[in-house]
């Protein structure tokens, strides 16, 4: 069992206590820091783990203010160091909100935010996409497009993303890649890579995010889900998605899928047929880029 380090500090040396358990996942814990502040402790790992995140962490807190402090970012903030001095964890900016989970599915909308309607899922569309076209900019791409790594205000949409640590990361001439890709999500190249060789551009990056989009505002449909087998990471390999190649349904298309994206408004539904017809494998530079969809809110 992954245990929280005997002692723990913070970079002036001073002992920190950590507050009640918020979460525990595959990587590590979070927990209550009191002042608006969470702390995320690392589980034990091999020495070779050990020193790679060691590194991306004090790059990513080396980061400019933009990211730091970006109201949409629970970016690292500061250090939590074990005795020895390597990092052990990090402070975050608490967050509050409720997962992405509800929007995978109608029942569970109506059931969670009954009071939500597409405009409201379009707004959480609008802010991530805000947010991919600034980390865009500074080289950060997201390659775990979870539904559990964002959160949104149930009130007015407003939505962040949580699990920073895990984006790819290029700063100080050194590229430290997202130990974590969702499969279903990822382009076609990222996918026909080993998974220890995997790393993103911003043309893999426009693509799940895409992918992303579109399951958020179809309620989880996916854009390579078809009639007649094969999960949507081995239909985007084969470049078999939910519409035939002049964009219309075939037989292949669930007429599910079909009736919700023709139910979108045209310029979003322009920009997923971009996606999967010239952007899947033939035009790279075809994928839409976040400014394009940050414009059709």
């Amino acid at each position: 069992m992954n245990s929280i380090p005997p002692s723990i500090f913070d970079q002036r040396g001073a002992p920190i206590r950590l507050g009640s358990l918020i979460a525990a996942g595959a990587e590590g814990s979070v927990y209550a820091a009191g002042s608006g502040s969470l702390i995320k402790i690392y589980h034990a790992t091999g020495p070779e783990d050990h020193h790679a995140r060691d590194r991306k962490l004090r790059a990513m807190l080396a980061a400019d203010e933009e990211l730091r402090n970006h109201r949409l970012l629970a970016w690292p903030q500061a250090p939590v160091l074990h005795a020895s001095g390597f990092i052990a964890g990090y402070v975050m900016r608490r967050i509050d909100g409720i997962t992405l989970v509800p929007l995978c599915a109608e029942v569970m909308m109506k059931r969670d935010l009954p009071f939500w309607t597409q405009r409201h899922v379009c707004r959480v569309v609008h802010d991530l996409a805000a947010t991919c076209r600034l980390l865009e900019t500074k080289e950060v791409y997201i390659g775990d497009f979870n539904l559990g790594n964002f959160l949104t205000r149930p009130q007015d949409a407003e939505t962040c993303c949580i699990d920073c640590d895990s984006f790819h990361l290029c700063a100080g001439g050194e590229t430290f890649p997202s130990r974590v890709y969702t499969p279903e999500f990822s382009s076609p190249e990222v996918l026909a890579r080993p998974e220890r060789q995997r790393c993103l551009g911003a043309a893999q990056f426009r693509f799940s995010a895409a992918l992303f989009f579109f399951s958020l505002l179809c309620r989880g449909a996916h854009a390579y889900q078809i009639k007649g087998g094969g999960s949507p990471e081995e239909n985007i390999l084969r470049g078999r998605f939910f519409v035939g190649p002049k964009g219309v349904a075939t037989a292949a298309t669930s007429d599910a899928i079909y009736a919700r994206y023709r139910a979108l408004p045209p310029r979003i539904a322009a920009l997923i047929k971009r996606t999967v017809m010239r952007g899947h494998s033939t035009d790279l530079n075809a994928r839409p880029s976040f400014g394009e969809w940050v414009s059709v809110r």
